[in-house]
C-alpha cells in the first residue's frame, strides 16, 4: 500500500481501501460472498476472459461495496515485509525465513 487508507468510521483496526495490491488473506461477509459467487464465471475458459476484462481479481474487488483492510496487516510475504509497519514485522511471515 503506497498511501495510507482512511480509517473506517468508529473502528481503529479497519481501513477503507483506496487501492488494493496483492491479496494474501481475505474474509467475506455472506452478502459479499454471494455477490462474488454469482459474478464469477463457471468455466476455466470463461474465467480467463473474465479476469482479463477485470484486469485482475484485485480490480474486481475494488468495485465491491463495504470492503475493509485490517490495520495492521494480518498476513504478508517476505517480498512485502519491508512495506509493513516495523513494529509488526516479526508477527507474520507465512513460514518464510526472514533475514
Amino acid at each position: 500500500r503506497n498511501t495510507p487508507s482512511p480509517s473506517a468510521v468508529g473502528c481503529s483496526y479497519l481501513s477503507k481501501p483506496t487501492e488494493l495490491g496483492s491479496i494474501h488473506s481475505v474474509a467475506y461477509s455472506k452478502r459479499a460472498f454471494e455477490k462474488i459467487a454469482s459474478d464469477l464465471p463457471d468455466s476455466q475458459e470463461a474465467m480467463t476472459t473474465w479476469l482479463s476484462r477485470q484486469q485482475g481479481y484485485e480490480n474486481y474487488l475494488m468495485k465491491i461495496d463495504g470492503k475493509f483492510i485490517a490495520t495492521p496487516s494480518v498476513t504478508t510475504t517476505a517480498l512485502l515485509l519491508d512495506h509493513e509497519d516495523e513494529r509488526y514485522r516479526s508477527r507474520f511471515t507465512l513460514g518464510e525465513k526472514i533475514n
